[in-house]
């Protein structure tokens, strides 16, 4: 079974076909402002969720970077007291280099002074 149009059918057919298109074209904008506000609220809710969700994980990248820098000022401070306490123990080691040759001088003018004396029988 073929279906065949007659010309009279066909042109009933298409000014069916072009009065809804015009139905449609008329009532389109009225749809359209009825979707318009959902689609728009429903845009932004799909937009702020993206944008929650990345500053989210920008938020935690910056925890992570803050955390590490934290540790980098610790190991810093670290290595500073570590530095002031070297450079305290190198000066008291020079101070007593230094000194021991005085010291060492003072100790034996005395002990050359108590031979002398000893030795005299002379006491000072």
């Amino acid at each position: 079974m073929t279906l065949v149009w007659s010309t009279q059918e066909q042109e009933r057919a298409l000014k069916l076909t072009d009065k809804e298109l015009t139905s449609l074209k008329q009532e389109s904008p009225h749809i359209v402002g009825l979707f318009c506000p959902y689609s728009r609220s429903l845009l932004t809710l799909v937009c702020s969720t993206s944008l929650k969700q990345d500053m989210f994980k920008a938020s935690q990248e910056l925890f992570a970077l803050r955390k590490d820098e934290a540790n980098l000022i610790a190991e810093i401070s670290g290595a500073q007291s570590a530095d002031r306490n070297l450079r305290d123990m190198i000066k008291t080691l020079d101070a007593e280099r230094y000194s021991m040759p005085l010291l060492t001088n003072v100790f034996s003018t005395q002990l050359t002074r108590y031979h002398q004396i000893a030795g005299c029988g002379k006491v000072w």
